[in-house]
Parts: structure tokens; sequence; C-alpha cells
């Protein structure tokens, strides 16, 4: 949550009781949880020519708990959930690339396709 060295010496105590309280109560939250999107300039859906020139990938980065501030960091394989709304990535068909095949997967629940060869 924070540097516990960037917290005065006299109020160290009462941080790590604060601390320690946060975190049960998160244990005990029943979460309601928010895509939290971002830019990603390492996420890169297609192995064909970039569709938006100059411009990242609007993708998911964590998931945020409305009730509680809990974070939950997003680091699913882009191929397996998506990352343009967290649904399930399935083998949709495969096509020639270069002299290999790639395999494109699509999002059940958006449509959004990712590459993979």
């Amino acid at each position: 949550m924070y540097n516990i060295s960037d917290v005065p010496p006299e109020l160290q105590d009462a941080a790590k009781l604060l601390e320690a309280q946060i975190v049960e109560a998160q244990k005990k939250c029943q979460h309601i949880f928010e895509k939290v999107m971002g830019k990603d300039p390492h996420y890169w859906p297609s192995l064909y020519e970039k569709t938006q020139l100059d411009d990242d990938w609007n993708v998911i980065k964590e998931f945020h708990c409305t009730r509680c501030n809990f974070r939950k960091p997003f680091r699913e394989l882009p191929f397996i959930v998506c990352h343009q709304c967290g649904g399930l990535m399935k083998l949709d068909h495969t096509e020639q690339f270069g002299g290999e095949r790639a395999h494109i997967h699509k999002c059940t629940s958006c449509g959004h396709e990712y590459d993979t060869t």
C-alpha cells in the first residue's frame, strides 16, 4: 500500500495496525470489481499491419473494488482472456502469415481478436 519508511517513526505502529485492519476488511468484502483501462505500448493484437497509427491499445490494466478499494492486477495471457472486456478467448481460425500459421483467437463476449504464431 505504501512504503513504511515514508511514515514518520512515531506513526509507524499506528500505520501497521491500520494496514492490518484494511487487509482484514478487504478479505471479508463482497467485491464489486470495475475494469481499470489504460494504454499499453507492449500490447498489439494483430500480426499484420497496425490498425491504429501512433496509438497504443487501451486494455485492462487491473480490477478495482468499488466497495473496499482493493486492486487486483490483470495478468492474463491475451490469447486466453480478452484484454478488452475480460471475456474468454477461443481459437477461431488459422491463416498463413509469412512462412508460419497464425492462430486467430476471438473473444466469445466482444469479438476482439488476438493473433499468435
